[in-house]
């Protein structure tokens, strides 16, 4: 994936709407390439204080980078066990 692509595709890895293969290629690029993480990071919280805006939510999470980090996690996890299901079929 190049990174014009993969900035494309960066509203979609926030809302959780790319498939398994999309979201597969999308997390490989940003971890290798720091641009487009960095540009990831920044939607990603612009988001993230939005919606804790919009809820009036009095636990607010101030370590975003920390929770994008958890969002990545959970990411590649979910490909995991894709490809786990994609194999058993």
């Amino acid at each position: 994936m190049k990174c014009e692509e993969a900035l494309t595709k960066i509203e979609a890895y926030i809302n959780h709407t790319l498939n398994g293969r999309e979201l597969e290629e999308f997390l490989e690029h940003v971890q290798n390439c720091p641009s487009c993480y960095e540009e990831l990071e920044t939607y990603f919280i612009v988001h993230e204080v939005t919606q804790q805006l919009d809820d009036n939510s009095s636990e607010s999470v101030l370590d975003f980078k920390d929770l994008l980090e958890q969002d990545i996690s959970s990411s590649r996890h979910y490909v995991r066990k894709k490809k786990i299901g994609w194999f058993l079929i």
